[in-house]
């Protein structure tokens, strides 16, 4: 598909969604992840040489208005923070079991943010 394309796909998502964090496996649209790891690759190259990259000033300053993550460790961290977000409005608490079906990572994820959350407050 053309970027026009591509950027109309996640456009739909954004509207759908509220936020362009599109998930590895999206079965709507498996094509559209792929794309977003592309763009957030072709933008590394734009800041080392723009002259190799695929993106403009122009796509990236649509992608940046639709909120936009380049950095993917942000991105997947964002992620986890708005799933734990549904998990705490569904049962008005951020306590996820590791029996946690609809989700079973979350947990871990939750696990791993107090731990560093400890080490922080402890100065490390």
């Amino acid at each position: 598909k053309k970027w026009s394309a591509r950027i109309a796909d996640l456009r739909a998502f954004l509207s759908e969604y509220g936020h362009c964090l599109v998930p590895n496996d999206y079965p709507p649209n498996p094509q559209l992840a792929g794309w977003v790891k592309r763009q957030r690759w072709q933008h590394k190259l734009y800041l080392t040489d723009g002259k190799t990259s695929t993106l403009t000033e122009g796509r990236i300053r649509q992608l940046e208005g639709m909120g936009f993550v380049w950095d993917s460790h942000t991105a997947s961290w964002e992620e986890k923070l708005r799933e734990l977000d549904e998990y705490r409005a569904r049962y008005g608490h951020c306590c996820v079991p590791t029996s946690y079906r609809a989700n079973p990572r979350l947990a871990g994820w939750v696990k791993c943010q107090r731990r560093q959350y400890k080490l922080f407050k402890e100065g490390k």
